[in-house]
């Protein structure tokens, strides 16, 4: 049995470099086909952009460390720092929705504008109407 297991393993490098050599081919192939192959459209609008801020406790204005800021639809999240401050990068051009989380506080929704090699900044203030009442943050 391990010397099936080495024999494998011997082998692995040559197939990762087939495979590399495999990928490499079908996306020179892809990019090469022109607008006329596939949807010309999606590519035209791909890039991304940058999300940048800071959350604060609205009640108490105290800037809240490690607070969860995601970029709704997609597996993009970040952590904001002791300063409250937060920066996701690779985010998707177009409007997108922000769900910003602290335990304890109310989960908010921000939908903000992405430009592509850009960066936008947000400020999100968080509070909880359980706690301090109902609030317009």
């Amino acid at each position: 049995m391990t010397c099936r297991l080495r024999s494998h393993l011997r082998r692995l490098p040559g197939l990762l470099i087939l495979l590399s050599l495999f990928a490499g081919v079908a996306s020179a192939a892809d990019s090469s086909a022109g607008p006329a192959a596939g949807n010309a459209s999606s590519r035209s609008s791909t890039g991304t952009g940058s999300v940048e801020g800071r959350v604060k406790n609205a009640a108490t204005g105290a800037y809240l460390n490690n607070a969860r800021v995601a970029v709704a639809g997609t597996t993009l999240l970040a952590f904001t720092d002791e300063s409250g401050t937060f920066r996701l990068s690779g985010v998707p051009v177009g409007a997108r929705a922000l769900e910003v989380f602290y335990t304890g506080l109310d989960v908010r929704q921000v939908t903000v504008a992405v430009t592509a090699g850009q960066a936008v900044t947000v400020d999100v203030s968080l509070t909880s109407a359980a706690r301090y009442g109902a609030t317009d943050v």
